[in-house]
Protein backbone atom coordinates (compact mmCIF):
# COMPACT_ATOMS: atom_id res chain seq x y z
CA UNK A 1 0.00 0.00 0.00
CA UNK A 2 1.44 3.33 -1.36
CA UNK A 3 1.27 6.67 1.47
CA UNK A 4 -0.64 9.15 -0.18
CA UNK A 5 2.56 12.01 0.85
CA UNK A 6 5.01 9.90 0.20
CA UNK A 7 7.85 11.69 -2.51
CA UNK A 8 7.37 9.09 -5.22
CA UNK A 9 3.45 9.50 -5.14
CA UNK A 10 3.83 13.26 -4.73
CA UNK A 11 5.96 12.94 -8.01
CA UNK A 12 4.07 10.81 -9.81
CA UNK A 13 0.59 13.44 -9.42
CA UNK A 14 2.51 16.33 -10.02
CA UNK A 15 3.61 14.05 -13.25
CA UNK A 16 -0.13 13.30 -14.54
CA UNK A 17 -1.05 16.73 -13.56
CA UNK A 18 1.39 18.06 -16.53
CA UNK A 19 -0.29 15.76 -18.95
CA UNK A 20 -3.71 16.58 -17.54
CA UNK A 21 -3.24 20.01 -18.51
CA UNK A 22 -2.08 18.55 -21.57
CA UNK A 23 -5.13 17.13 -22.37
CA UNK A 24 -7.09 20.19 -21.32
CA UNK A 25 -5.35 21.82 -23.86
CA UNK A 26 -5.00 20.01 -26.44
CA UNK A 27 -8.34 18.20 -26.21
CA UNK A 28 -10.43 21.48 -27.43
CA UNK A 29 -7.98 22.11 -29.86
CA UNK A 30 -8.75 18.79 -31.71
CA UNK A 31 -12.29 18.93 -31.48
CA UNK A 32 -12.50 22.56 -32.56
CA UNK A 33 -9.50 22.61 -35.17
CA UNK A 34 -8.66 19.36 -35.67
CA UNK A 35 -4.97 18.03 -35.17
CA UNK A 36 -2.85 17.01 -38.17
CA UNK A 37 -2.57 13.07 -38.56
CA UNK A 38 1.01 12.31 -37.24
CA UNK A 39 1.31 9.37 -35.87
CA UNK A 40 3.65 10.10 -33.43
CA UNK A 41 0.85 12.45 -32.09
CA UNK A 42 -1.06 9.42 -31.50
CA UNK A 43 1.45 7.02 -30.00
CA UNK A 44 2.00 9.37 -27.20
CA UNK A 45 -1.63 10.15 -26.71
CA UNK A 46 -1.59 6.65 -26.37
CA UNK A 47 1.38 6.11 -23.89
CA UNK A 48 -0.61 8.87 -21.76
CA UNK A 49 -3.63 7.26 -21.92
CA UNK A 50 -1.51 3.94 -20.97
CA UNK A 51 0.48 6.33 -18.04
CA UNK A 52 -3.34 6.93 -16.95
CA UNK A 53 -4.55 3.34 -16.75
CA UNK A 54 -1.66 2.30 -14.69
CA UNK A 55 -2.57 5.24 -11.97
CA UNK A 56 -6.03 4.16 -12.34
CA UNK A 57 -4.85 0.10 -10.86
CA UNK A 58 -2.44 2.69 -8.52
CA UNK A 59 -5.36 4.20 -6.63
CA UNK A 60 -6.39 0.85 -5.43
CA UNK A 61 -2.96 0.75 -3.42
CA UNK A 62 -2.83 4.00 -2.26
CA UNK A 63 -4.12 4.95 1.34
CA UNK A 64 -5.82 7.84 2.33
CA UNK A 65 -6.83 10.14 5.06
CA UNK A 66 -10.01 9.56 6.80
CA UNK A 67 -12.04 12.42 8.10
CA UNK A 68 -10.71 11.97 11.60
CA UNK A 69 -7.35 12.66 10.19
CA UNK A 70 -6.17 8.46 10.36
CA UNK A 71 -4.35 6.86 7.68
CA UNK A 72 -6.58 3.98 6.20
CA UNK A 73 -4.39 1.37 4.65
CA UNK A 74 -7.07 -1.28 4.38
CA UNK A 75 -7.19 -2.52 0.45
CA UNK A 76 -10.96 -3.34 1.32
CA UNK A 77 -11.71 0.34 2.60
CA UNK A 78 -9.30 2.37 0.09
CA UNK A 79 -11.14 -0.09 -2.94
CA UNK A 80 -14.71 0.47 -1.69
CA UNK A 81 -14.07 4.50 -1.41
CA UNK A 82 -12.35 5.02 -4.94
CA UNK A 83 -15.57 2.69 -6.47
CA UNK A 84 -17.89 4.93 -5.17
CA UNK A 85 -17.02 7.44 -7.50
CA UNK A 86 -13.47 8.75 -8.60
CA UNK A 87 -13.34 5.11 -10.59
CA UNK A 88 -15.80 5.68 -12.48
CA UNK A 89 -14.35 8.94 -13.49
CA UNK A 90 -11.01 7.30 -14.09
CA UNK A 91 -12.30 5.02 -16.17
CA UNK A 92 -14.51 7.28 -18.54
CA UNK A 93 -11.24 9.46 -18.78
CA UNK A 94 -9.32 6.15 -19.78
CA UNK A 95 -11.14 4.39 -22.37
CA UNK A 96 -9.46 5.42 -25.79
CA UNK A 97 -12.76 5.78 -27.57
CA UNK A 98 -11.24 7.33 -30.27
CA UNK A 99 -8.71 4.21 -30.78
CA UNK A 100 -12.04 1.97 -30.98
CA UNK A 101 -13.65 4.16 -33.72
CA UNK A 102 -10.18 3.30 -35.49
CA UNK A 103 -10.04 -0.03 -35.00
CA UNK A 104 -13.46 -0.09 -36.53
CA UNK A 105 -11.92 0.81 -39.55
CA UNK A 106 -14.84 3.78 -39.92
CA UNK A 107 -13.32 6.61 -42.18
CA UNK A 108 -15.53 9.50 -43.76
CA UNK A 109 -15.57 12.99 -42.89
CA UNK A 110 -18.03 12.52 -39.98
CA UNK A 111 -16.34 9.98 -38.33
CA UNK A 112 -13.28 12.06 -37.96
CA UNK A 113 -15.06 14.58 -36.30
CA UNK A 114 -16.58 12.45 -34.10
CA UNK A 115 -13.31 11.02 -33.42
CA UNK A 116 -12.37 14.67 -32.03
CA UNK A 117 -15.58 14.22 -30.02
CA UNK A 118 -14.61 11.01 -28.44
CA UNK A 119 -11.83 12.43 -26.55
CA UNK A 120 -13.66 15.47 -24.70
CA UNK A 121 -14.12 12.05 -21.85
CA UNK A 122 -10.68 12.60 -21.11
CA UNK A 123 -11.29 16.45 -19.58
CA UNK A 124 -12.77 14.46 -17.07
CA UNK A 125 -9.61 13.82 -15.51
CA UNK A 126 -9.18 17.79 -14.77
CA UNK A 127 -11.15 16.01 -11.46
CA UNK A 128 -7.36 14.83 -10.41
CA UNK A 129 -6.43 18.36 -10.39
CA UNK A 130 -9.30 19.48 -7.95
CA UNK A 131 -8.53 16.08 -5.34
CA UNK A 132 -4.86 17.19 -5.98
CA UNK A 133 -5.36 20.81 -4.83
CA UNK A 134 -8.00 19.58 -1.60
CA UNK A 135 -5.03 18.16 -0.11
CA UNK A 136 -3.18 20.96 0.74
CA UNK A 137 -6.15 22.82 3.39
CA UNK A 138 -4.08 26.28 3.73
CA UNK A 139 -2.55 26.90 0.22
CA UNK A 140 -4.16 30.15 -0.36
CA UNK A 141 -1.58 30.39 -3.47
CA UNK A 142 -1.98 27.31 -4.71
CA UNK A 143 -6.00 28.06 -4.76
CA UNK A 144 -5.33 31.46 -6.37
CA UNK A 145 -3.05 30.19 -8.67
CA UNK A 146 -5.60 26.81 -9.78
CA UNK A 147 -8.42 29.67 -10.13
CA UNK A 148 -6.05 31.73 -12.66
CA UNK A 149 -5.50 28.48 -14.37
CA UNK A 150 -9.44 27.89 -14.33
CA UNK A 151 -9.85 30.92 -16.10
CA UNK A 152 -7.42 30.92 -18.49
CA UNK A 153 -8.35 27.31 -19.87
CA UNK A 154 -12.12 28.34 -19.71
CA UNK A 155 -11.33 31.01 -21.92
CA UNK A 156 -9.43 28.47 -23.99
CA UNK A 157 -12.40 26.13 -24.32
CA UNK A 158 -14.76 29.26 -25.07
CA UNK A 159 -12.28 30.16 -28.08
CA UNK A 160 -12.61 26.41 -29.26
CA UNK A 161 -16.15 25.99 -28.97
CA UNK A 162 -16.61 29.37 -30.50
CA UNK A 163 -14.41 28.31 -33.73
CA UNK A 164 -16.15 24.92 -33.28
CA UNK A 165 -19.53 26.75 -33.94
CA UNK A 166 -18.67 28.70 -36.59
CA UNK A 167 -16.77 25.62 -38.58
CA UNK A 168 -19.74 23.76 -37.96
Amino acid sequence: IFHPDSPGKLCWDLGLLMLVMYNAFVVPVDVSYGLPEWPELDYAEYGIDALFAVDLLLNFRTAYWSHQGELVRDARLISQRYMAFWFWVDLMATVPFDLLIKAAAINSTTSLTVLGFLKTPRLLRLGRLIRFIDRFQNAKILKIGSLFLFMVMLAHWLACIWYGLYRY
